[in-house]
């Protein structure tokens, strides 16, 4: 996705606990780069803050940092046809 859309950020947020070493090794050992990867200091409040209720979630939010769709499914067959739609607005 991020080859076919260069246009959009794609970014991975680890909510799980911040100091365990797992994401750190599963970052190194599936070769996501760095610099497309964040971890969650307090993953109480984030969660409480954006109602996560699933550790897998996707969104999409714009560049001024507004949350346009808060549960976005990456696999749904569509999904090209709906990025289009927010890159065309």
């Amino acid at each position: 996705m991020r080859t076919k859309y260069p246009e959009i950020k794609f970014i991975g947020v680890n909510i799980d606990n911040p100091n365990s070493d797992l994401w750190n090794k599963a970052n190194k050992r599936l070769a996501f780069n760095p610099k497309h990867e964040y971890q969650i200091r307090d993953p109480k409040t984030i969660n409480s803050q954006l109602a996560l209720s699933k550790k897998n979630r996707s969104m999409v939010v714009s560049s001024k940092g507004i949350i346009m769709d808060p549960n976005i499914n990456l696999f749904h067959y569509k999904i090209e046809t709906t990025l289009l739609g927010y890159l065309s607005r």
